[in-house]
């Protein structure tokens, strides 16, 4: 769900809950494109937002285009550094295995993920949940591995990817991950990619699973879909 998906409403809200003094720190998915509204981004730092998940998919733009992703890869750096700008810190969510997917464009998007400026990832598999339009073509095509629904969470390739083989697309997933929360990419996150104090009292409170507000001690964060 797009948390700002009625901007107007978006602000208004955000705008309320400075007013009301909740001391709420919170975290929100939205599209990336909410990078485009510096006056919604600000009223979002003021609300007590700390963290925004946003689904980049992937670089690949035929990927995207097919999939009907109202998103342009040229635009999607200039969006997270205009988040990341206004205090506020950019979790990244792609997918990887699209058909228009081979294993250069799926290194491609992981060396984006590695070098764009966000602060945390997430490198999905691709899954084809019963009832999509995606599902339907790879059943049809009889590239469907499994209907274990314990796999179908993003981490396990469950169908016969077009242009790689599973285990070029499983190895791909697992590597990303390792480069992008390698030491020497922690050092650059904790030291060149914070860019505000309540920012990573937010992100090191995710590791012991409570959030608090890093000026006054208080409050459980909620993210808000």
């Amino acid at each position: 769900m797009n948390f700002v998906v009625n901007r107007k409403r978006a602000f208004e809200l955000a705008e309320q809950m400075s007013r009301a003094g909740l001391q709420m720190v919170y975290s929100a998915q939205v599209r990336a494109d909410v990078g485009r509204d510096r006056k919604l981004l600000a009223a979002l730092k003021r609300s007590g937002c700390r963290a925004v998940y946003v689904g980049l998919e992937t670089v690949n733009q035929a990927a995207l285009d097919d999939s009907g992703k109202r998103q342009q890869v040229e635009r999607m750096t200039e969006h997270i550094h205009n988040i990341r700008d206004a205090g506020i810190g950019v979790h990244g969510m792609f997918v990887l295995g699209f058909d228009h997917d081979d294993p250069s464009t799926i290194q491609a998007t992981i060396d984006y993920a590695c070098t764009c400026g966000i602060s945390s990832v997430q490198l999905m598999i691709l899954v084809p949940l019963p009832g999509s339009e995606i599902a339907r073509q790879i059943e049809e095509q009889g590239r469907l591995r499994t209907t274990d629904w314990n796999l179908y969470d993003a981490h396990h390739v469950v169908f016969a990817p077009r242009q790689l083989t599973p285990w070029q697309l499983q190895s791909a997933q697992v590597e990303g991950h390792r480069r992008f929360y390698s030491l020497s990419n922690a050092r650059l996150f904790l030291y060149g990619d914070i860019t505000t104090e309540d920012q990573l009292a937010f992100l090191a409170g995710r590791l012991v699973g409570e959030r608090y507000d890093a000026a006054s001690g208080n409050g459980p964060c909620r993210h808000i879909h």
